[in-house]
């Protein structure tokens, strides 16, 4: 209990705590309002997960990097136009200027490297637009939150699972507490 509270205590702790709920509410009024608010936002998520994740293998500010906040800011521009059949071709586009790079600079880059610029595209930038895609559909402005309870209800389902039933680690050196009993749970919930 003693643990807890000097947890609960902390300045972190509370700074951590005080940024989510801001965030939460920054999220939920983007998210409500939709439009222009919510694209703007989830361009700006999607490049600053981008840019924390290119951070990891450090070419945030390399060329490879600029690549992939281009192409990440053009999707989002061709979702502004509704031309969404542009999007394999842009990936395309972006894995050429990604080798082209690799193959020019060689050997100033390395294989990984090229990946995650591929990946920080499709993971940050495709994934975050879908919550404005959603939104723009008809009815979107209920069936966007579906995204949002679904993936609070299998985090919280894998939580619960893990913790009571769960024996069996998962993926023990990227996540120790992760479990296969919880990550069974949290599909199941789905």
């Amino acid at each position: 209990m003693s643990r807890l509270l000097n947890i609960i205590g902390s300045q972190k702790f509370r700074l951590r705590l005080l940024s989510g709920i801001v965030l939460v509410l920054l999220a939920f009024l983007a998210i409500r309002q939709g439009g222009l608010v919510l694209y703007c936002s989830m361009m700006a998520i999607s490049l600053i997960g981008q840019f924390e994740l290119y951070r990891v293998v450090k070419m945030e500010r390399e060329p490879l990097g600029i690549v992939g906040y281009l192409s990440s800011v053009a999707y989002y521009l061709l979702l502004l136009a509704k031309h969404y059949d542009y999007g394999m071709p842009l990936m395309i586009g972006t894995l050429m200027a990604l080798m082209a790079l690799f193959v020019l600079s060689y050997p100033r880059y390395r294989t990984e490297q090229i990946a995650v610029g591929l990946m920080g595209v499709l993971y940050t930038t495709v994934m975050f637009s879908y919550v404005y895609r959603v939104r723009t559909m008809p009815h979107g402005a209920y069936l966007v939150w579906l995204i949002f309870i679904s993936s609070w209800g299998c985090d919280t389902c894998a939580y619960v699972i893990g913790m009571l039933l769960g024996s069996h680690h998962f993926a023990p050196v990227l996540s120790p507490k992760k479990t296969a009993e919880g990550a069974i749970g949290g599909v199941a919930e789905q």
